[in-house]
């Protein structure tokens, strides 16, 4: 059996660091550099969907890419 760690640099704890920073408020934790681009574009509002454990797999069997939710992934942790 394969253990596997977290990676603390990539997880959802970094994006509430993302969105403290793109709120001007600091990032108390590490953010995470792709979201951090598309927060960094001045939009006024912001709606933002997390899907946490599921994982990709329903997405990538279930959707097809034309799929708004599938072609609008970002990024898996």
């Amino acid at each position: 059996m394969k253990f596997y760690f977290p990676n603390y640099k990539k997880n959802i704890i970094n994006i509430s660091g993302s969105f403290n920073k793109m709120l001007g408020n600091g990032a108390p934790v590490s953010t995470l550099s792709k979201l951090d681009k598309c927060l960094n574009k001045g939009y006024k509002n912001v709606v933002f969907i997390i899907l946490d454990g599921m994982g990709i797999n329903p997405i990538k069997i279930h959707l097809d890419n034309k799929n708004i939710l599938r072609k609008n992934v970002k990024q898996t942790l």
